[in-house]
């Protein structure tokens, strides 16, 4: 393995990762494709997408298409060849245009785009057609992090609340709300791992435990 730190103009908002790729959204809005195995080589940057207030990203590898969110709401795709704005043919927002937090697409190239705002409401859009797939509420406000499970089944939200919610991507009724006895501080980030059919969910936060559902 080989180290490496390069130094931005710009504080980092999101990083990813996928495949061969790194994507990174800045601060300043705009925005980097860089090589997984050479870091400081570009593969295609963009100074300014030209939305204005962004605030997360997601990618559709089945589309070519990045798409992002921003703070009144709206949703924007972007070519990943070019970083050009594509247009949708259609207002894309979050179910109530409340300002979109967290993002993310479905593990199968993309099919889906989860987008989850500032009020705890989560809108999934179908990639294809653009279109609204559903939306759910199940947090009483921020949703800090947005996740599909690696089978694509669920997805995992995690709220300002202190909840962490599993939701059925084809029936968002369908849910599971973790939280264990006694937990008061904030938990910041989590992940699933599948195994056959076995999933397996972590979580971590301000009580410095690190807890397997």
């Amino acid at each position: 393995t080989k180290d490496a730190f390069v130094k931005k103009g710009s504080s980092i908002l999101q990083i990813q990762a996928r495949g061969d790729k790194v994507y990174v959204l800045y601060t300043n809005q705009s925005f980097e494709i860089l090589s997984s195995e050479d870091i400081e080589k570009v593969i295609v940057a963009k100074q300014d997408l030209g939305f204005g207030d962004l605030t997360a990203f997601a990618v559709c590898e089945a589309k070519n298409e990045l798409w992002l969110s921003d703070k009144k709401g709206f949703a924007h795709i972007v070519d990943l060849a070019t970083l050009n704005s594509i247009d949708a043919g259609k207002e894309l927002k979050t179910i109530y245009g409340h300002p979109g937090l967290s993002m993310a697409s479905s593990h199968n190239g993309g099919a889906f785009i989860a987008l989850s705002d500032t009020k705890g409401y989560t809108t999934v859009f179908e990639a294809e057609s653009r279109e609204q797939k559903s939306y759910f509420a199940h947090h009483q406000n921020k949703v800090l992090e947005t996740q599909f499970t690696q089978d694509d089944k669920h997805i995992l939200t995690l709220g300002f609340d202190k909840l962490l919610c599993v939701t059925s991507v084809e029936d968002h009724n369908s849910k599971r709300v973790l939280k264990g006895p006694g937990d008061t501080q904030m938990t910041n980030s989590c992940c699933s791992v599948q195994s056959g059919e076995k999933l397996s969910l972590f979580s971590g936060g301000y009580d410095c435990a690190v807890k397997h559902w």
